[in-house]
């Protein structure tokens, strides 16, 4: 693929550059290097600037296809592909197209943002596998099928990124990261906390009651050295989560429903964890009703133990005042939620992670969390957590709603987190609904279970997603001799197959009454 100083080719000569790109990966028997087998399917002339703007086009070309193939096949189409590419290349190709998938999932992301990374090969390498799969299992197995998803032109804006040549300078941090650098980023978050810059803040946030729980003690130099150590504890021991965003969004409109029976140990999916929102929670300021002061891209938990500090602790109002913390008996999680840090600043010693600690949320066993919570508030993004918690755990009762696909960390860089104190292997968990698939009048159904189809339905209708309390012993709820768990019902379309869709749709009508 021969591009003269970064010129765009006609748009016919890249799609077959391209086809013959898929077409490599198509036909190769075997896994050989992402970077190295890309960088010999393209070839570039002579300098980096050129390299810049030859993946920019072939990225492009590739997203569009991949974006179009998804927008026409079912659902399962994308887990389908990975398969394929596991069987044909391995666990580590097939691992590496899980991450790269993960990025199309950015509904409206801004093509810029999500080309930020244009340089690797490794991103090229994975789309044009998963095409290749694609091909095979949902098309005629020849590349040529992909032809018909070839995209219109590109306007005078896009062509003139496209044949940019200069690497991006400073931009606002894109986002999501790449799920294999969180465990990077946790180091990165690491060594940020324990830099003696970072303690002295902590130090001063907890002498202006900027962080509302702090150790009982007139040292305010003590209570940030102590709530950092703690940060750092739960941090070096978290099992690390990515959540794609469509979890995102069930998570969000869970956390502002009620929940429906109590928190318990087991539906914490770790007793030390550290969570990645693909999309980001909001944020806005205490008080106001508009204007969203930030995101919350992410959280730490860990089991906490107050008589720890023997001291207690002060509860921090809004206006300054202390108070006594007063902790039950039950277990605790203490939630620290992290807020994206979008500038990485003047270059300095001191290491410059994504995001930096936001504010600490505390939960216990036996909280119920009846009311309800509004977004943009702190309570709802903690609860986004919670949610999350229950939703990857559903499984331990037998709703299974999430699968995970697990990213390993190379054995030399677990060596060298050792090394650093971090007790966690750095394995990456991506979480993502189950089966997930929007409901259609004309999708088919299946039959409901025999117990719930006492009464002859005449329609299908939509039933929208909630929360259920789910009993784990029917045959003892009577005597109360049973316990509850809180479960997620997914919007479904109840009724028997072919039957007529009966939509409920409420029309109001505004009139004057009176003269």
């Amino acid at each position: 693929m021969d591009r003269d100083q970064g010129a765009m080719p006609p748009l016919d000569g890249l799609a077959q550059a391209c086809e013959a790109l898929v077409e490599a990966h198509l036909e190769r028997n075997e896994f050989q290097g992402l970077g190295q087998s890309t960088r010999h399917a393209i070839s570039l002339n002579g300098d980096s600037a050129s390299e810049v703007a030859a993946f920019r086009q072939t990225m492009w070309m590739l997203m569009c296809w991949l974006v179009a193939v998804r927008a026409w096949v079912p659902e399962t189409a994308v887990p389908e592909a990975i398969a394929w590419i596991e069987r044909r290349y391995g666990r580590q190709a097939a691992a590496s197209a899980t991450t790269h998938a993960t990025i199309l999932d950015l509904q409206g992301a801004p093509l810029g943002e999500i080309h930020l990374d244009e340089d690797q090969p490794e991103r090229i390498a994975s789309w044009a596998q998963l095409l290749a799969g694609l091909c095979v299992t949902q098309g005629d197995g020849s590349v040529s099928w992909l032809r018909q998803f070839d995209p219109p032109e590109p306007d005078a804006a896009m062509l003139a990124w496209l044949e940019e040549r200069e690497r991006p300078g400073w931009r606002p941090r894109p986002w999501p990261p790449d799920p294999r650098q969180l465990p990077d980023i946790r180091r990165k978050l690491i060594a940020y906390l324990d830099d003696p810059e970072t303690r002295w803040e902590r130090a001063q946030m907890a002498e202006e009651g900027v962080v509302r729980l702090i150790p009982r003690t007139d040292s305010p130099g003590l209570a940030g050295d102590l709530l950092t150590d703690y940060e750092l504890q739960r941090l070096a021991k978290a099992r690390l989560y990515v959540v794609d965003p469509d979890m995102c969004q069930v998570a969000a409109r869970k956390a502002a429903r009620p929940r429906t029976a109590p928190i318990s140990a087991h539906r914490v999916p770790a007793p030390f964890g550290f969570l990645l929102f693909t999309e980001p929670m909001p944020l806005s300021l205490p008080g106001q009703s508009g204007g969203p002061r930030g995101e919350i891209v992410a959280a730490s938990w860990g089991r906490w133990d107050p008589s720890e500090w023997e001291d207690g602790w002060w509860q921090v109002a809004e206006d300054g005042t202390l108070s006594e913390s007063k902790s039950p008996s039950e277990a605790h999680w203490w939630i620290t939620l992290y807020e994206e840090s979008a500038d990485d600043g003047e270059p300095g010693d001191r290491p410059q992670p994504p995001m930096e600690p936001h504010q600490p949320y505390l939960v216990h066993a036996g909280n119920i969390l009846a009311q309800t919570a509004n977004e943009g508030q702190l309570p709802h993004a903690a609860r986004a957590v919670i949610a999350c918690w229950d939703l990857i755990t559903q499984e331990r009762i037998g709703k299974p709603l999430t699968e995970t696909t697990t990213v390993e960390r190379k054995p030399s860089k677990t060596r060298a987190d050792r090394r650093r104190g971090i007790e966690d292997d750095g394995t990456v968990h991506l979480v993502t609904i189950r089966g997930r698939a929007a409901p259609s009048p004309d999708q088919p159904q299946a039959a409901l279970p025999h117990q719930r189809t006492t009464i002859n339905y005449q329609h299908r209708w939509t039933v929208q997603e909630h929360s259920r309390s789910h009993c784990m012993n029917p045959a003892g709820h009577a005597e109360n001799n049973c316990n509850h768990e809180d479960i997620t019902i997914l919007e479904f379309v109840k009724g028997p197959a072919g039957a007529p869709f009966l939509r409920r749709d409420i029309v109001h009508i505004l009139r004057k009454i009176g003269p």
